[in-house]
């Protein structure tokens, strides 16, 4: 799982090791940074188009606190501190 889209660099890189038949779940807080990640596709590739990728738009912490699923190999946290 990754928590935190951004501009999809972190996704791009574990996207391009996995296997075909990996799942990545990505959870990210603001819902407008999908349309903006997609203004980096041509470094990244269309990562959000790609079938092993979900995205779900709520509190990363939150989301993986509360499925407590053993079905996570890694959870990788891409968040950037802007002020």
């Amino acid at each position: 799982g990754v928590i935190g889209l951004g501009c999809g660099l972190t996704l791009a890189a574990a996207l391009d090791t996995l296997p075909l038949s990996a799942e990545v779940d990505v959870i990210e807080i603001n819902p407008f940074m999908p349309e903006a990640t997609r203004q980096f596709q041509q470094i990244t590739g269309p990562i959000l188009d790609d079938p092993r990728m979900t995205l779900t738009i709520a509190d990363g912490f939150k989301h993986f606190w509360q499925t407590r699923s053993p079905k996570y190999h890694a959870i990788v946290l891409d968040i950037t501190w802007m002020r």
